[in-house]
């Protein structure tokens, strides 16, 4: 039932007349929903431009297949000046603003670091857009359903509405979202800049980070599939997901950037949610696997 749910889902494209040539800056072009961001808008005829983290040994293999389609921008957005720097150097029609830390369990560990490059970094993003905001027609923030925290049962299904869904964050990555769209919202409201605001749910697909719960347990299938294992291991069998397509959640944020509907947030998602424990059931019975499943004390959170 769940398959066919979303079988019966029709898909709007992005107008290629509003994109063709438009100069368009990605942060985080190098992750996950980064590289796939990027696919879309070269199809779209954009002039594709990103940032990407110095390393000491140079690795960005979701984006390997774009080199030469794409400009890349050592940067790390914590620095003000450095993306300032960029702003006035390709002078952007659109902006699309995915670099944060988004692994939540980091957050956790690491809450100060990641508070400051999530928070830090979208602060000088609006910074550069209100100094040089000309011809910038959106400076999109990719937010997150970590926002909405703990959400009572009878609280389903999540709206945009705070007053139905309020924010209860449940990690400091939460918290870092919450306050982007806070920034988004105040520098729209105060400076006038062209906010565009999605609060995206699970995206899957390929290149998704091995850490993240599809990941882990579709290695758990492949090695299984191999000879290699013999059973599943996961976390909390009872936690509700909404799983999108990266394809789709990208094509919703270029689709959110083309309405221009300023300040207002939108929520991207399926509107299915699926335990974690029925995904594993589906990707067995999918792949005629009969390993058991066991859950680890370790991974709930």
């Amino acid at each position: 039932r769940y398959l066919e749910d979303l079988k019966n889902k029709k898909t709007l494209f992005p107008d290629r007349n509003l994109w063709e040539d438009k100069v368009v800056l990605i942060t985080g072009i190098s992750g996950f929903a980064g590289s796939h961001l990027a696919e879309q808008l070269i199809d779209l005829g954009c002039k594709v431009h990103g940032t990407i983290r110095r390393h000491a040994v140079p690795m960005h293999e979701n984006i390997e297949h774009l080199r030469g389609k794409i400009y890349l921008h050592e940067a790390d957005i914590t620095s003000a000046e450095r993306i300032l720097s960029i702003f006035e150097e390709i002078k952007p029609n659109a902006v699309f603003h995915l670099a944060a830390e988004s692994f939540v369990p980091t957050s956790f560990r690491e809450p100060v670091r990641v508070s400051h490059n999530n928070i830090e970094g979208t602060i000088n993003l609006f910074e550069a857009a209100r100094r040089l905001d000309d011809g910038l027609r959106s400076i999109h923030v990719a937010c997150s359903s970590e926002q909405y925290g703990l959400v009572d049962p009878k609280e389903v299904p999540v709206v945009e509405d705070l007053k139905i869904n309020p924010f209860r964050p449940r990690s400091i990555y939460g918290i870092t979202k919450v306050a982007t769209e806070q920034i988004a919202w105040l520098y729209h409201n105060s400076y006038g800049i062209p906010s565009i605001v999605s609060r995206a749910f699970n995206h899957a697909g390929p290149r998704r980070g091995i850490q993240f719960v599809t990941s882990v347990i579709h290695r758990q299938i492949v090695e299984i599939l191999h000879g290699k294992r013999d059973k599943i291991i996961i976390g909390n069998p009872n936690s509700i997901r909404d799983f999108t397509h990266v394809k789709d959640t990208v094509n919703a944020y270029i689709l959110l950037s083309e309405k221009k509907k300023y300040g207002e947030p939108y929520n991207i998602c399926s509107g299915k949610g699926i335990t974690i424990g029925d995904y594993v059931k589906l990707a067995k019975n999918i792949y005629n696997i009969n390993a058991p499943i066991f859950i680890d004390p370790k991974r709930l959170r």
